[in-house]
């Protein structure tokens, strides 16, 4: 492989500094344009990818091509998505000896969904063994929930992201961190927090420490995106009961309120708690993912997941 040969060829952050400055490029702090530059942790970040030499990456927010490059020398083929098209021409320059490595500048998501372009060219090239990419704080929930839902079953997601992100997406009922996106997560994925990294490796440097975890898709059947919007209307108010919280999100909710409103639906709800020995004092946060699964499924079992 090229990894070894390659290690002298790496781009310092002097030089990506300079690349920058050529293109009159800042980082966007809303974008979260905080760039890695450290290569001996970005090895081992591409370590704990877990992707070898038959394999096909999807890479979200490749910036520079830093992560990038440490990939492409351990993979067949390499698809590299950034959204910013001044990152994805110096990263083209950057990374341009790699042939397996295609870079594409395009939004990931489109309307909440992984953007049809991208949708595309992965068919096109029979599809992906492994997502991987350092996810702005912004939109890592979103991105996140589109590919719980979307049709390509990688092996393995690997992601750096902001430790507070990271923990939500492990934490367990009656922690602080617990909530919807935990729910949500945990209910597509198995998920495994990695190594932590901190600020000093980045430039500019972030206020905050980072966390690489790893997700591991689950099979599931039945109509996910029904069963994230429950969870997003369940917790709507964590502080509330999860009857009074469930009501009053489901009665808000366009595409739920088909279930029901007002007085009959808490009648429901309150029932269908009382049978699975649930208090109705309980909070959401209280209620782990079979009790939260078994109450959807009472509700509206044609769309129930298991």
């Amino acid at each position: 492989m090229r990894e070894q040969s390659d290690k002298q060829q790496l781009p310092t952050l002097s030089e990506l500094k300079a690349a920058l400055r050529r293109k009159g490029f800042k980082p966007s702090k809303a974008r979260g344009q905080n760039f890695l530059f450290e290569h001996r942790l970005l090895g081992a970040i591409a370590e704990d990818v877990g992707a070898g030499e038959q394999d096909v990456v999807l890479e979200i927010g490749s910036g520079c091509g830093f992560l990038t490059m440490h990939l492409a020398g351990r993979v067949r083929r390499l698809l590299a998505v950034e959204i910013d098209r001044t990152l994805a021409g110096v990263a083209t320059r950057f990374l341009e000896r790699y042939a397996n490595v295609e870079i594409l500048s395009a939004d990931f998501l489109t309307g909440g969904q992984v953007n049809a372009e991208i949708v595309e060219r992965v068919r096109e090239i029979g599809g992906c063994d492994v997502v991987t990419g350092n996810l702005p704080y912004s939109a890592a929930t979103a991105m996140i929930g589109a590919l719980a839902q979307w049709a390509f079953r990688p092996r393995s997601l690997v992601f750096m992201l902001q430790e507070e992100v990271a923990r939500r997406l492990t934490a367990r009922p009656g922690s602080s961190d617990y909530g919807g996106l935990s729910v949500i997560t945990q209910a597509a994925f198995e998920a495994e927090l990695l190594r932590k990294v901190g600020p000093e490796v980045f430039w500019p440097k972030p206020k905050v420490h980072s966390r690489v975890v790893r997700l591991k898709p689950r099979a599931l059947t039945g109509d996910f995106g029904h069963f994230t919007r429950f969870v997003h209307a369940l917790f709507a108010q964590p502080r509330k009961t999860a009857l009074n919280s469930l009501v009053a999100g489901v009665t808000r909710s366009r595409e739920l309120s088909a279930i029901g409103t007002g007085a009959k639906l808490r009648g429901r709800v309150a029932g269908i708690l009382s049978s699975l020995g649930i208090e109705l004092e309980t909070r959401p946060g209280q209620l782990d993912f079979a009790q939260i699964q078994a109450i959807h499924g009472e509700l509206v079992p044609e769309t129930w997941i298991k």
